[in-house]
């Protein structure tokens, strides 16, 4: 606040009579100035208070939060009245748990937001949830908001974006008949349940699910199993998948009896993938649709030109994406960093657009209006389109669908009915 100024004159002051007595002057030169004081502290709002960024600086993750904290400093560009801070998880869910403690402590403190790790984020969300104090978690593990109602997330899940290709590949490609292969990590594995769930519910088949190790080169067994090649040995017994047969016939030639297979893995992965494929000959394009999720983006496609053409996979934010909001988000991030934001720093962005329109509606801020105020927000100018929370706290969005070129590049893909 900038202390209020007045000039004053010997005979008299704003607002004040011509006075020739001494006291009768200072009297009211004294109430001039109280009077100027009160009127600009009424025209300088108190502070809402202050968030603070919990954020892996140290550590084997701190390449990370510097990113993390680069997309959040610019979101709070548009946030000047809000006073924030930088703590360091260390990617460590013990030093998470005791700074949520000693951050919730500080009663003038209205949010947290971070972590980024799914183990930190946990440990994170549990305290914050023991000690009353709204959590913007950066993590994009499924459930997390479910521990308790101080809890947020800010990405979108892969599960969430599983099931987003799932109901496109169904309702909008109407296709029926799908196989998965995917990685024995959880990101893969996740994505999986909630694409084979998904297709299920609706009444859609699952032909083939087979995986590989997370850091596999060669893809040869799990697609001979999945064309009918080989079959799987357990506990002595011989068998291949439902229905459930002692048996199954082994073929010369793949028999490809999907009509879509979904992949939730990286790019780079991705592309020696198609190549085995094409090996096994597996026909791709004319009778296999490709489906994928946002891992997808990137130059490993570029890999694979021609295999990866008309493979269709989700986005939350691309480079490529025709949105004027995205755009100028863009282009603000190559003058500030000289880099593009990747998806997960510009859903950090987007979080704190959230945190900040929800505490430009409350006169009186606290921990619990602003939650209550988060919870029922909506704002249209996100990113990449609307911006809100379910009733549980995980973030809604737009989930955008992209396709591949022949050569590897990528671009929006509409679906014409």
């Amino acid at each position: 606040m900038q202390i209020a100024r007045a000039t004053f004159h010997a005979t008299g002051s704003p607002g004040c009579p011509r006075l020739r007595r001494a006291p009768h002057l200072a009297l009211c030169l004294v109430l001039s100035l109280l009077w100027g004081l009160a009127a600009e502290a009424q025209d300088d709002p108190p502070p809402p208070g202050r968030v603070v960024l919990l954020l892996p600086l140290s550590g084997e993750f701190d390449h990370l939060g510097e990113q993390f904290l680069e997309a959040l400093r610019l979101g709070l560009e548009e946030c000047p009245a809000l006073s924030w801070e930088v703590a360091d998880s260390r990617g460590d869910p013990a030093t998470a748990r005791r700074q949520v403690l000693q951050i919730a402590a500080d009663s003038t403190t209205l949010a947290i937001v971070g972590p980024v790790g799914t183990l930190e984020s946990r440990s994170a969300a549990q305290a914050a949830e023991s000690a009353g104090i709204p959590l913007l978690a950066l993590t994009s593990e499924e459930g997390i908001e479910r521990i308790g109602a101080q809890v947020f997330r800010l990405r979108v899940s892969p599960q969430e974006q599983a099931r987003r290709i799932a109901r496109i590949a169904l309702d909008d490609l109407g296709l029926h008949r799908f196989a998965v292969l995917h990685p024995q990590d959880p990101f893969g594995t996740s994505a999986m349940v909630a694409f084979v769930q998904e297709v299920v519910a609706s009444g859609g088949h699952i032909t083939a699910i087979e995986s590989y190790p997370d850091e596999e080169t060669d893809f040869t067994l799990p697609i001979e199993l999945m064309v009918n090649r080989r079959t799987r040995m357990l506990r002595g017994t011989p068998f291949s998948r439902p229905p459930a047969v002692s048996m199954r016939r082994l073929y010369e030639t793949p028999q490809v009896d999907f009509e879509a297979l979904f992949i939730p893995a990286y790019s780079e992965q991705v592309a020696l993938i198609l190549h085995f494929l094409a090996f096994h000959q597996v026909e791709l394009g004319a009778r296999v649709q490709l489906l994928g999720i946002s891992s997808w983006a990137g130059a490993g496609l570029l890999l694979s030109p021609g295999l990866v053409a008309g493979a269709l996979f989700t986005q939350i934010f691309h480079p490529a994406m025709d949105h004027p909001a995205a755009l100028a988000l863009l282009d603000r991030y190559r003058q500030a960093y000289g880099r593009t934001p990747t998806e997960a720093e510009v859903q950090a962005y987007d979080g704190i657009t959230l945190l900040c329109s929800a505490l430009s509606q409350l006169t009186s801020p606290s921990r619990a209006t602003l939650r209550t105020a988060l919870l029922t927000l909506e704002i249209e100018n996100g990113s990449t389109g609307p911006l809100r929370f379910d009733r549980q706290g995980a973030i809604v969005r737009p989930i955008w669908l992209f396709a591949a070129s022949h050569e590897g590049h990528v671009g929006p893909y509409t679906i014409l009915r």
